[in-house]
C-alpha cells in the first residue's frame, strides 16, 4: 500500500503541476492581452520560484526569441535517432525565433532542410505554409529569388504576407503592374 500510496501522491503532484503549467500560461496571455509585458515576465519569473519549468511557449509569448531559441536547439539535440534538426514543431518553433532574431543565414539553411521533409504537409498543408511565410522573409533579405518564389508559392494565397511578397518579386523583376496589383490586392 506504501508503494501505490507514493505512486498516488507523486500523481496528484504532477496533476497539480501541470494545473500550475495551465495557469501560468493563461496569465501570460492574459498580461499580454493588456499590453503588460513586465507583469507577463515577472509571471515567467514566479513560475521558476515555483519550481515549474516553462516551456518554450512562453518564451515566444513574451517576445524573448533568444531564450526560445535555446530551448528549441536543446529539443533538437536531444530528439536522439529523429530525423536531422528533430521534429517538425520544434524546427518551426526554432524557424520563427530566428525569423524574430533576423537571423537569415540560419533560417535559411533549417528551411531549405526542412523543406524536404513530408511531415510540412500534415494539416492540411498549414505547417507548409507558415514555413514557406517563415523562409520567404529570410530569402528575400538574403535576396535568394529563387528559393523566395518557390516559398511564395507555398504560402496562402489569402494573405497580406503573400500578396507583399509577390509585390516584391515583381518590382524585383521589373514587373510593376503586376506589383502594382499585387499592393492593390493586399
Amino acid at each position: 500500500a506504501g508503494a501505490s500510496g507514493a505512486s498516488a501522491a507523486a500523481a496528484a503532484a504532477a496533476e497539480e503541476a501541470t494545473a500550475t503549467a495551465a495557469d501560468i500560461e493563461s496569465l501570460i496571455s492574459i498580461n499580454n492581452q493588456l499590453q503588460l509585458p513586465e507583469a507577463a515576465a515577472g509571471v515567467l519569473a514566479f513560475s521558476r520560484d515555483l519550481g515549474v519549468e516553462p516551456r518554450v511557449s512562453w518564451y515566444e509569448k513574451l517576445g524573448r526569441w533568444s531564450d526560445a531559441l535555446a530551448a528549441y536547439d536543446r529539443m533538437s539535440q536531444s530528439a536522439e535517432g529523429g530525423a536531422a534538426g528533430g521534429s517538425i514543431a520544434v524546427r518551426l518553433g526554432s524557424m520563427r525565433c530566428l525569423h524574430a532574431l533576423g537571423e537569415w543565414r540560419r533560417l535559411c539553411q533549417l528551411a531549405s532542410e526542412a523543406w524536404l521533409d513530408p511531415a510540412l504537409d500534415a494539416s492540411g498543408g498549414e505547417l507548409r505554409a507558415e514555413a514557406a511565410r517563415l523562409a520567404a522573409g529570410g530569402a528575400w533579405n538574403l535576396q535568394q529569388w529563387g528559393s523566395m518564389a518557390r516559398y511564395v508559392a507555398a504560402m496562402r494565397p489569402d494573405t497580406v504576407e503573400t500578396a507583399f511578397f509577390k509585390a516584391v518579386m515583381a518590382t524585383h523583376d521589373a514587373r510593376l503592374s503586376e506589383a502594382r496589383a499585387h499592393i492593390i490586392a493586399a
